[in-house]
């Protein structure tokens, strides 16, 4: 054996050390965004099971809608969905306003919600759905 095998063998074996140097930093890259993407399912779904609400009220001739946070989730108001019959209709409301707190978008755990629609409900079913999926109707 000559002098070329030696130097297609040390070839063959930098090559190797570069693949595998490669390879290991792309595992590790896959292994780290899955882990990630897994972390934030747990957290979503910890906030879903923490997350209740409840209809309060509902005054149909005035169109008013009072929902209270009985969970230990804080909600964004700016995440809620409204269905009426069955039908996205986050158009219809007028507004959202937390009993205590008027200018906030934070719905803490424990306060009411008072939701005023455009129109009167009579012959309406409601819907609230939170942003986690967590939803209550009338």
């Amino acid at each position: 054996m000559g002098m070329s095998v030696s130097v297609a063998t040390a070839i063959i074996f930098i090559a190797a050390v570069i693949s595998a140097g490669v390879l290991i930093g792309t595992f590790d890259e896959v292994q780290t965004t899955w882990t990630d993407a897994r972390r934030d399912s747990l957290d979503r779904d910890m906030t879903a099971s923490h997350t209740d609400i409840a209809i309060v009220s509902i005054d149909r001739e005035n169109g008013t809608v009072e929902v209270v946070n009985k969970g230990q989730s804080t909600l964004r108001l700016g995440t809620l969905d409204v269905l009426m019959d069955g039908r996205w209709s986050n158009d219809q409301v007028i507004s959202m306003e937390i009993a205590g707190h008027v200018d906030s978008r934070i719905w803490l755990p424990g306060d009411i919600l008072t939701i005023q629609f455009s129109n009167d409900l009579a012959d309406t079913k409601i819907k609230i759905v939170t942003g986690n999926g967590i939803s209550v109707n009338d």
